[in-house]
């Protein structure tokens, strides 16, 4: 008897795309990476088949200023044309680069602290991921990052639903 044959699922995996201000002068650097030799590779890669989900793990600006966002916004939308996807087989996640640290400084500051001293992270992480409500402690210590989750998910419509 012959097993059955699993479906196979193709996951594009990339990351750090650090994308910055339209006028930033290290722009031809990142069309370097992402010209040509992006599309070539691209080319391979839907050569052995369809893709059927995109997983952008971090990065995707470069300090997490929302014009920073245009540009990441347009690669993420080129590259699921290009694919053939819609927006919901992007999953995104978030990294170091995407939040900016300057809104709220007092707030990060709080949130270093609180961390430091060994603060609940599993409990932190629910909430970021806006799956628990936060304690009175982690609501003062994060209002500035309230904000910050609310701008991400807007600029990239939220993450993907399976």
């Amino acid at each position: 008897m012959t097993k059955p044959e699993c479906p196979l699922l193709r996951i594009l995996h990339i990351s750090d795309l650090h994308a910055r201000e339209p006028n930033d002068e290290a722009a031809w650097r990142r069309r370097g990476v992402l010209g040509d030799a992006w599309e070539r590779n691209l080319d391979e890669v839907l050569a052995e088949g369809a893709v059927d989900l995109v997983c952008f793990t971090g990065d995707a600006a470069q300090s997490g200023r929302p014009e920073e966002y245009a540009e990441a916004t347009t690669f993420f939308e080129t590259l699921l044309a290009r694919i053939g996807l819609g927006r919901e087989r992007l999953f995104v996640v978030p990294g170091s680069h995407d939040i900016c640290r300057t809104v709220e400084p007092a707030a990060w500051q709080a949130l270093r602290n609180a961390l430091a001293r060994g603060a609940d992270r599993l409990a932190l992480a629910r909430w970021v991921a806006g799956h628990a409500k936060p304690s009175l402690r982690v609501e003062v210590t994060l209002h500035g990052a309230a904000a910050q989750r609310q701008d991400v998910g807007v600029a990239y419509a939220g993450p993907a639903r399976c």
